[in-house]
């Protein structure tokens, strides 16, 4: 089991040493903004200096304004370039996971699902190809989704041993339709990563667990009993130290009934 803290890649840059300092493990987000100016040098120095402190990190990628399943050729040309850019970086410093947006949004690509899903795997498959020649682990988000099953689709039709699923309850409890449980039956045996935040079920507010309505006592009831890495995704630096603490209480307890 481990724990991340949710960084941009700019504010890690800035502040590594408080990161180093506080034995922070970050999953370092990458905007287009970042993907355009990482210097590789600068990010392998990062990764060394985590290393050095025995501090484990993961990517999550870029995902404002891009569609993998985009049917505009020149969308999903920029989608492949952010996400290839990203595994690019993936391949020179190894993080133990790349978090990834599925991005379907069924109030706009719902009259177009199949499409839609052919589509995206046109990006998926090299994606995921990549992710198994680098030997870095990919796992897929849900966020809009109504359901686990289009997630599960793309993971059965292009998948492989270097693809999973990173559940998000909080972004569940704005936009599924279906059961957590049933999330979690579907797709708990891909099941590779958890975001752990909060809201109050009407806007994606990044709050610390129990600020919000987020069922975490029947999330961590659920969750199978293996080695898995829980992401901390508030938005607030003022949220961070309570989050941490009330993430690793609720684990403590999970632990304990393994």
């Amino acid at each position: 089991m481990k724990v991340h803290l949710a960084i941009p890649y700019e504010l890690l840059r800035e502040r590594l040493e408080e990161v180093l300092r506080h034995r922070l493990c970050p999953e370092i987000y990458f905007d287009a903004q970042a993907l355009e100016g990482c210097n590789d040098a600068d990010l392998r120095a990062c990764a060394e200096a985590l290393r050095e402190e025995g501090l484990t990190f993961s990517f999550h990628g870029p995902f404002m304004d891009l569609a993998p399943g985009a049917l505009d050729s020149k969308i999903k040309e920029v989608t492949w370039d952010r996400f290839s850019e990203t595994m690019r970086l993936a391949s020179l410093v190894r993080p133990e996971c790349v978090v990834f947006h599925v991005g379907y949004d069924p109030w706009r690509h719902g009259e177009y699902k199949e499409l839609w899903i052919a589509s995206s795997l046109e990006i998926w498959r090299p994606l995921f190809a990549k992710a198994e020649e680098t030997g870095v682990r990919v796992a897929l988000e849900n966020v809009f989704d109504e359901g686990p099953h289009l997630i599960g689709e793309i993971l059965t039709r292009a998948g492989n041993g270097w693809v999973g699923f990173c559940f998000d309850p909080a972004h569940h409890l704005l936009f599924s339709k279906v059961p957590l449980g049933d999330w979690l039956a579907a797709l708990g045996e891909r099941l590779v990563e958890v975001h752990v935040h909060d809201n109050h079920g009407q806007t994606d507010e990044h709050l610390p667990p129990g600020d919000g309505r987020v069922d975490f006592e029947l999330l961590f009831s659920l969750l199978p009993h293996r080695d898995l890495l829980f992401t901390l995704e508030v938005h607030r630096e003022e949220y961070v130290q309570r989050g941490l603490e009330g993430l690793m209480e609720m684990l403590q307890s999970w632990e304990a009934t393994g």
